[in-house]
């Protein structure tokens, strides 16, 4: 870990798979499309950024085949 100006510890940064409510409006067009905006449902703490974009895209694949209203999104954390 790093401090930071204040010195601080600072935490690394990491990369949250959060999956949330499609808008009732919004219709993807592919598995990276992420929604203006959305309510976030469930979260899951992911260990790096490859990991978690390979589970977006496999479960944004699934919810396109199905019509799934959950969406997956990665978002980076971290870093304070």
């Amino acid at each position: 870990m790093k401090l930071n100006h204040r010195g601080l510890l600072k935490s690394p940064p990491g990369f949250v798979l959060a999956f949330v409510e499609r808008p009732p409006s919004w219709f993807p067009d592919s598995p990276s499309a992420i929604p203006p905006t959305a309510r976030i449902v469930e979260r899951r703490v992911m260990s790096n950024f490859d990991a978690a974009y390979s589970d977006m895209i496999q479960s944004n694949r699934e919810a396109l085949k199905n019509e799934n209203q959950l969406w997956a999104m990665v978002l980076r954390t971290g870093e304070n």
